[in-house]
Formats: structure tokens, C-alpha cells, sequence
């Protein structure tokens, strides 16, 4: 039995080679195949990017210039809308200060003009108390002299000491 397997391991090597052999011739020729085929067709490439190279030349630099343009026009914008961001935020800024003084002028007012109607108040008032004793003066107490109200003491017993001192006056 030993020499019938050598023989069918001899027979059976000799296959595997043949089937290499022929596997190998076959890949060779379609390598060939298409190496010629590639060939062929970069010769064809390069005879019609001879002839197309200018013009593709100029399609790539049209699409490197736009390329450009768009990114300058945006680059521009975004600045452009940056600057009016800023005019905008100042100007509310002013707008605020602004009202702000307004708020802050309009209480100065109010408070002048609380202040005025104090005053005109205190002055009605004053006017008054120096009509009562100009005509307390008039009711011929003798020769009494008209003291105003702001020479005199601020104090009503002054007043009251005046008033007395004109009733024990003899008439003239």
C-alpha cells in the first residue's frame, strides 16, 4: 500500500502544479491584458489632457477664485454685521443714558418745583402775617413805627410784647 500512495502523492503534486502553471500563465496574460488596456487609456488621457489642460487650468482657477470671492464676501458681512452690532449697542447705551438724565431731570424738577410751592407757600404765609399786623398797626395804638416781619424776632411773644408796649403808649 505504501507504493500506491507515493504514486497518488507523486500524481496528485503533479496536478497541483499543472494547476499553478496554468493559474499563473492566466493571471499573467490578464495583468498583460490590462496593463495594455492602461496603457491604452492613459495614452489616451494624456493626449486629451493635452489638449484639455488650459481649459481645465482655467475651470479649477474659476472655482479657486469663487471660492475666494465667497469667502471674502462673508468675511466682509460678518464684519459688517459685527460693526452695526456695535452701533446698535451703543446707541441703546445713549438711548439709556439719556433717558436716564431725562429721569434724573424730571426729579430735580419736581423737586425744584416742590420746593418753589414750599417757598410761595412760606411767603403767602409771611404775606399774611405781616397783613395781620400792618392792620393790627392800623387800629391807632398811638406812634407806633412798622417793624417787618424779618427785622423783627421770629419769636410771637416779641410780637405780643410790641402789642403791649403800643397799648400802655399814651395817644398822641
Amino acid at each position: 500500500t505504501a507504493p500506491v500512495c507515493m504514486a497518488q502523492d507523486a500524481a496528485a503534486t503533479k496536478l497541483q502544479a499543472l494547476h499553478r502553471g496554468n493559474s499563473s500563465r492566466r493571471l499573467q496574460e490578464d495583468n498583460q491584458e490590462a496593463g495594455s488596456a492602461l496603457e491604452a487609456m492613459l495614452a489616451r488621457v494624456d493626449s486629451s489632457a493635452a489638449d484639455a489642460t488650459p481649459r481645465a487650468e482655467a475651470d479649477a482657477a474659476a472655482r479657486v477664485q469663487a471660492l475666494h470671492r465667497g469667502n471674502s464676501a462673508r468675511r466682509l458681512q460678518a464684519e459688517e454685521h459685527a460693526a452695526a452690532a456695535v452701533v446698535l449697542e451703543a446707541g441703546a447705551t445713549r438711548a439709556a443714558e439719556r433717558k436716564s438724565e431725562n429721569e434724573r431731570r424730571s426729579s430735580d424738577a419736581a423737586a425744584s418745583a416742590a420746593a418753589a410751592a414750599a417757598a410761595t407757600a412760606e411767603l403767602e404765609s409771611g404775606k399774611a402775617d405781616a397783613a395781620a399786623e400792618v392792620s393790627l398797626l392800623d387800629l391807632d395804638f398811638g406812634s407806633a413805627t412798622l417793624v417787618p416781619p424779618e427785622a423783627s424776632s421770629a419769636a410771637p411773644q416779641a410780637d405780643l410784647a410790641l402789642l403791649l408796649e403800643l397799648d400802655a403808649a399814651p395817644a398822641a
